[in-house]
This record gives C-alpha cells, sequence and structure tokens, in this order.
C-alpha cells in the first residue's frame, strides 16, 4: 500500500555486542531523520537464551499526516522485527531443537527469548510481567515517596513563613505599644 524508499549508515561494535544506524545523510531519503540500535545480551536468568533489544527513533517531514506516521510506525516495527523470530527458529532447529516448541516472546522492554519448551513460554511472559508489575510498583513507591517529600517540604516551609509571621507579627505590636507607652508619658509631662 505505502512504500519508503531510505538509506541507512550501519555501525557494528562487536566488542560492544551492538549495532547502531542512522540515515546515510549523503542520499535523499523519504524520511526525515531515523536512528536506533540492536543489543544483544545473555539472558539473565537463562544463559542458553540470549535477550536481544530494539530500539528505533523515526522523524517524517511535518507534511505527513499522523495517521499516516502511526501506521507506518506499527508496520515498520512488526517488519523490522519479524525476521528475528523466522531466523532464530532456523537457527533453533538446527541446534536440535524442534520448529513447533519455538516462539519468541517479547517483552515491554524489547527484549525476546527462545523458550526451549512450548509451555516455558507463559511461565517466562509471566515473569516478564511481574518482573515489569515489580519494575512499576517500584517506580509508583519512588513516586510516593517523593511527593510525600514535597509534601513535607511545603508544609515545613509554609509552617517556617507562618512564625516569622507571627514573630513579626508580635515585634510590630511590641513596638507600637512601647511608642505608645512613650507618648502617653510624653503627654502626661508636657501638661
Amino acid at each position: 500500500m505505502l512504500k519508503l524508499e531510505f538509506f541507512i549508515k550501519h555501525l557494528y561494535y562487536p566488542d560492544l555486542n551492538s549495532m547502531t544506524w542512522t540515515l546515510d545523510y549523503t542520499k535523499k531519503s523519504d524520511f526525515n531523520d531515523s536512528c536506533g540500535f540492536w543489543f544483544v545480551v545473555p539472558h539473565p536468568d537463562d544463559p542458553d537464551k540470549t535477550r536481544l533489544f530494539y530500539s528505533v527513533e523515526v522523524s517524517m517531514f511535518d507534511w505527513v499526516p499522523k495517521f499516516v506516521v502511526d501506521f507506518m510506525s506499527t508496520k515498520a516495527l512488526t517488519d523490522a522485527t519479524a525476521w528475528v523470530k523466522k531466523y532464530s527458529e532456523l537457527e533453533y532447529e538446527k541446534q536440535g531443537g524442534k520448529n513447533e516448541a519455538t516462539t519468541i516472546a517479547i517483552d515491554a522492554s524489547g527484549s525476546t527469548s527462545i523458550p526451549k519448551k512450548k509451555n516455558e513460554v507463559l511461565g517466562k511472559l509471566k515473569f516478564w510481567d511481574k518482573k515489569a508489575e515489580k519494575l512499576e510498583k517500584k517506580k509508583q513507591a519512588e513516586e510516593e515517596a517523593k511527593k510525600k517529600s514535597e509534601e513535607e517540604r511545603i508544609a515545613s516551609e509554609k509552617e517556617a513563613k507562618k512564625k516569622i509571621f507571627v514573630s513579626w507579627t508580635r515585634i510590630c505590636v511590641a513596638f507600637s505599644i512601647s511608642m505608645l507607652g512613650l507618648y502617653n508619658v510624653h503627654l502626661g509631662v508636657s501638661h
């Protein structure tokens, strides 16, 4: 339905297990700008598995309608990552796995996992969901603590301002009474 042409420059960093890319600015592309990366690390819970992180940022020209940008973003993400499933399953089969059991799970952070058994898929997704849930709860707790400390700071500032106001009021009243007393003495002496 829609074809876009763009030219990319890839930079591979084997020591960092990553590859980055940007538009090739020497050529004319249908995007205003684009950059991103692939990053590979061993799975923290199973060294036989790999986590693959993918990130991309695309900037379209101002004249492109938002719904077109949204559609292209969704389609581009699917197309850009679909080959991972295909080739990881082929590699898994080469290493003695069965094709029917291979499924790639992609969590919210973009990491992927190829489970050895079909029933591991749900377990891993639950694990990721729990991990994401724990992270979300931790983030909420930190935000609540920050909000509470901010409220306490504001309350203590209000209390300090109130004390200062009361102190100055007392000083002004004492000064006024002293001045009125001196004036009264002056009136009594002058008559």
